[in-house]
């Protein structure tokens, strides 16, 4: 989020970005699934189901757009009995509510011939869904944020944030445990 944030504004203002970590990317993005989610499950007309929708869009186009590993490989949603299939087709008519107009339901001989080893009773398409190479993904991020007004500091934990009439006072924690405090117009936590 921190490298993303910074790609977003770095074309307009100086950013300084501080981890509390000795690069980038080791926290919840070290470990995510790579994933780029087709935005089905989520509730009709809510902000999950718009951003992810719309972040999908943009992620795919970032990714073509400066090379970055993916793949837009679609997703399998499988009722391996009859009695699953009102499931799928709940979760189908969630999606078009959506906006998801792509997804279809695929007979069996065209599952045989994406996945001949799946048996199933009824299968529902996805083809949005992807993977991406998210450590790529963060290098690219981080590489052209560099190149444009965001300094990052890196071993260095903010421990706490403070409104004051100047701004907002950050007070930070180095790696060799020394404290020292800043003041800055805007934070983004």
């Amino acid at each position: 989020v921190g490298l993303a944030t910074a790609y977003t504004l770095c074309e307009k203002r100086e950013i300084l970005v501080l981890d509390k970590n000795p690069s980038f990317g080791q926290e919840t993005s070290s470990r995510n699934s790579e994933v780029i989610h087709g935005g089905i499950y989520y509730p009709p007309e809510s902000l999950k189901a718009e951003l992810c929708i719309e972040g999908r869009q943009m992620l795919y186009a970032l990714c073509e757009n400066h090379n970055i590993p993916h793949k837009k490989l679609g997703k399998l949603l499988v009722a391996q009995e009859k009695k699953e299939s009102d499931k799928l087709e709940k979760i189908f008519d969630n999606a078009k509510k959506c906006g998801i107009d792509n997804l279809r339901f695929i007979d069996g001989d065209e599952l045989k011939r994406m996945e001949p080893c799946v048996r199933s009773a009824k299968t529902l398409l996805i083809p949005d869904t992807g993977i991406l190479d998210s450590h790529a993904a963060m290098k690219f991020l981080y590489d052209y944020s560099r190149t444009r007004n965001v300094d990052f500091v890196f071993s260095t934990a903010v421990t706490g944030i403070k409104k004051t009439s100047a701004g907002y006072k950050i007070t930070v924690k180095e790696y060799n445990g020394e404290t020292f405090d800043f003041l800055s117009d805007r934070v983004v936590n």
